[in-house]
């Protein structure tokens, strides 16, 4: 009865669940590779390092090296559990550099940790490895087995509790120094006491109790109140006892068998008529009927984990270990930040595209720093007319493409802000601007909460527009005399500077883009991007709109089909739109009108429209009438199942 009466669990990949149910460190280390020599062929030199670790702007030697296979696997590793979690993968063109820098960073914090605890003497040995691992294992295998259905059904699958145990050992073995690694050095350097507890306890009261606050209990679910009270009523005097009443009469048939037991169960688990009933209620009482949607309800409470107080944690071993064990967490965290500071540790990027989506990912609101890396990546990316190069390196071309983006929304702001002012000069209400900035803000306030009572008040509106555009003034004019630009002529000249400078790698981004998505038509972030710089173009304007597609049909299950013009209508208008801006172009060629028809079939029998999917044929009979076999009999099929349904 979780959510509620879920009758058979879901076998997880065990692979994936192991990796979670370890839990190790802090910050994400699922992908941890331990630091030894590497196994895939790959020899232990800086040239085959994507990164090096640093203290005091020296480099350390191996192992403090994030090697490339090791990067690689853990890269692999994580995709998976991505894709896992979120139902897609890491965009190989946008999202994959970005993703790996995330990986070296952790990965660095590893050896980090592993070069304090060689520093202290705190490495495990292999004898001590080995036996944590077996314990990890072990750990699992007995929560395997707890669920004797689900596990009989694993050993189906794998073959052997050997298979399994192999399984696991190869999915965490590689984190379990790392491990022994952060737990030794938390001993060594983190403490907490009673009175931290309590404090934290105190000051988090109320979320704990939601975290923690839990209630075992038993049920007996029947359709109507009468039934239920007449059940109550026959265990009260003893003609019948709970378990023989859950068996016979309760239509939860995930537990009626099993004396209605629900096992453990915390806040938010239950529909809450049933929740507040069962945290209410005394041990050992018999209570209900409780109604909810699913019926009337006996509840009797077999024992409750409950707090009054911040002290009543305190009863509770179990649940005072776990909150120990976060204030801890957040302690190491501090405690380790201050370390990686205060010796000064760094990185150096070997390899070059991470290194420059890495400066990239530091300076993204930085004009002068965004400069000098689009110049840097130039060389290797567009020629000297603005031209993609056709050698250039994917992986360059995007960070080129996001590089030169963001510079270009530092320009338009420039530029806009310059018009802005120029405008503001001769119209803002000088009378509103002697007032003082701290003034205005008050009047802003004023007028915005008179405008939430009043929206229809166009009055009011106008007014809050005046002092905003004092505001605006007053900020502008500190700005450009701090820049030297009150001359009006400067500032004409710095807008229009601005401008083409914006223009000038907006094009340059478009012949990116262009070469990417000849590059990767198949990827959603490059088409999304290049469509957004160039509509225009009809192969990305196909490509575009089958993305588009994908997406909604992704809603299909969850509305119904009947239901996406509905909530879709202006998605699917525009998907309908570029089919016939496609087919009606001069510029398409057959095949590229007849891959945008192909486009309209899909859409129309996802939406069910039968006359819109006739209309698409018609037309592609037009272009072409071998296009499809049977052309007018599919034409005509389609049209006898219009009339059926009609």
């Amino acid at each position: 009865m979780r959510n509620w009466f879920v009758k058979h669990e879901k076998i997880i990949s065990i692979v994936i669940v192991a990796l979670f149910v370890v839990g190790i460190v802090w910050w994400s280390i699922a992908a941890y590779i331990s630091s030894q020599p590497t196994g895939s062929g790959t020899s232990v030199s800086r040239e085959n390092a994507v990164a090096v670790l640093t203290k005091d702007s020296t480099e350390l030697s191996y192992p403090y090296w994030v090697m490339s296979d090791v990067l690689d696997k853990a890269y692999q590793s994580q995709s998976q559990q991505y894709y896992q979690y979120y139902g897609q993968e890491i965009d190989p063109v946008f999202d994959s550099l970005s993703f790996k820098i995330s990986i070296i960073d952790d990965l660095m914090d590893q050896k980090i940790a592993r070069y304090y605890a060689e520093q202290n003497k705190l490495l495990p040995s292999k004898k001590d490895t080995e036996k944590e691992l077996n314990k990890q294992v072990d750990d699992y295998l007995n929560q395997l087995k707890e669920n004797k259905t689900n596990w009989d059904q694993i050993i189906q699958y794998y073959g052997s509790e050997k298979q399994v145990r192999d399984i696991l050992v190869n999915s965490i073995k590689d984190s379990i120094e790392i491990k022994l690694v952060v737990d030794r050095i938390t001993e060594k350097v983190v403490s907490v006491t009673k009175d931290e507890a309590i404090d934290y306890i105190t000051k988090n009261f109320d979320q704990l109790k939601t975290q923690y606050e839990e209630v075992k209990a038993q049920h007996i679910l029947v359709t109507d109140e009468a039934t239920a009270n007449k059940i109550k009523a026959d265990i009260l005097s003893g003609a019948m006892s709970f378990d023989d009443a859950a068996a016979k009469f309760s239509i939860d048939t995930s537990n009626a068998t099993s004396s209605g037991e629900l096992g453990w169960f915390k806040h938010g688990t239950m529909v809450q008529e049933f929740e507040d009933a069962s945290f209410a209620a005394t041990v050992n009482e018999l209570i209900g009927p409780v109604k909810s949607q699913f019926g009337s309800h006996l509840i009797k409470v077999e024992d409750k984990k409950v707090f009054s107080t911040p002290e009543d944690v305190l009863k509770y071993p179990d649940i005072y270990s776990q909150i120990e064990t976060t204030l801890k967490q957040d302690k190491f965290k501090t405690w380790f930040e201050a370390y990686k500071a205060d010796q000064k540790f760094g990185k150096v990027y070997v390899d070059k595209a991470i290194g420059l989506a890495a400066r990239l990912n530091s300076s993204v609101e930085d004009k002068a720093a965004l400069e000098e890396l689009l110049n840097d990546l130039s060389i290797d990316v567009i020629d000297s007319t603005g031209k993609a190069l056709p050698d250039a390196k994917s992986e360059l071309m995007a960070i080129f493409a996001n590089t030169s983006n963001a510079l270009s929304l530092i320009y338009d702001t420039n530029a806009n802000d310059a018009t802005a002012y120029i405008t503001l000069v001769s119209s803002v209400d000088k009378k509103i601007v002697a007032l003082g900035i701290e003034k205005i803000n008050e009047k802003i306030t004023e007028l915005t909460e008179k405008i939430s009572k009043d929206t229809s008040n166009f009055t009011l509106t106008t007014e809050k527009l005046k002092y905003d555009d004092a505001k605006k003034y007053i900020e502008l004019k500190e700005k450009y005399e701090t820049m030297n630009l009150t001359d009006p002529n400067v500032l004409a000249q710095y807008k229009k500077e601005n401008e083409t400078k914006s223009a000038s790698i907006t094009a340059q981004r478009a012949e990116v883009l262009k070469e990417l998505f000849l590059q990767y038509p198949s990827s959603s972030r490059v088409v999304s991007e290049y469509y957004q710089v160039n509509p225009n173009d009809n192969q990305v304007k196909i490509q575009y709109t089958r993305i588009q597609l994908n997406q909604l049909k992704g809603y299909i299950s969850y509305i119904g089909q009947e239901n996406l013009m509905s909530y879709f209508s202006k998605q699917i208008n525009d998907m309908l739109r570029n089919v016939a801006t496609v087919v009606g172009s001069t510029d398409s060629s057959v095949g590229t009108k007849l891959s945008a028809l192909d486009l309209g079939l899909e859409i129309a029998d996802t939406l069910g429209d039968k006359n819109l999917k006739i209309g698409y044929l018609e037309q592609i009979k037009a272009i072409d009438p071998n296009y499809i076999t049977d052309i007018d009999k599919v034409i005509q099929d389609t049209k006898n199942a219009t009339e059926v349904i009609s």
